[in-house]
C-alpha cells in the first residue's frame, strides 16, 4: 500500500514522481499498461520475417511488469503502483490468452503459422489499449 504524503514531500514508501507520471499518464486513458505490449514484439517480428521457430513462450502481464520494475530504484513500489492501477479483469483476460497461446505455440512453430502469431499479437495489443470507459 502506498503512503500519501503532503504536497511536495516524498513519504517513505512512495514511488518518486519521475516514475509515477508516465504510469499515471498511461492509466488516465487506458485500463492496462500498454508498455506490456513490448513483450510481444519479438514474437511479432519473428513471425513477420518468417522465423516462427525463434518464438519463445510469452510473458504473463505480471511477469513482464516484474522484469520492467527491476530497472526502478524501488522495484516493489513500481510494480505495486502499476498493478493497483491495472484492471484485474483485463489482466486475467490477458493472462488467459497468453497461456492459451503458449500452449498452442509448439503447433504454431511446427506449422510455421506466421499469420496466427500476427493476428494474436494484434489482438493482444488491442486488449492492452482498452480505453477507460470501454469494456
Amino acid at each position: 500500500m502506498l503512503m500519501a504524503g503532503f504536497k511536495g514531500e516524498k513519504s517513505e514508501g512512495e514511488l518518486n514522481e519521475s516514475e509515477k507520471w508516465p504510469v499515471d499518464a498511461n492509466f488516465r486513458e487506458h485500463m492496462l499498461d500498454v508498455d506490456v505490449g513490448n513483450s510481444l514484439m519479438h514474437a511479432l517480428i519473428s513471425a513477420q520475417i518468417g522465423n516462427t521457430e525463434d518464438i519463445q513462450k510469452l510473458q504473463a502481464y505480471e511477469e513482464y511488469l516484474r522484469e520492467k520494475s527491476s530497472a526502478s530504484a524501488t522495484p516493489d513500489l513500481y510494480y505495486d503502483y502499476v498493478m493497483e492501477k491495472s484492471n484485474p479483469v483485463l489482466v486475467e483476460k490477458y493472462n488467459s490468452r497468453i497461456r492459451a497461446f503458449n500452449e498452442e505455440l509448439p503447433e504454431i512453430k511446427r506449422q510455421k503459422n506466421r499469420q496466427r502469431v500476427e493476428d494474436f499479437v494484434n489482438e493482444m495489443i488491442e486488449l492492452l489499449e482498452t480505453k477507460r470507459g470501454g469494456d
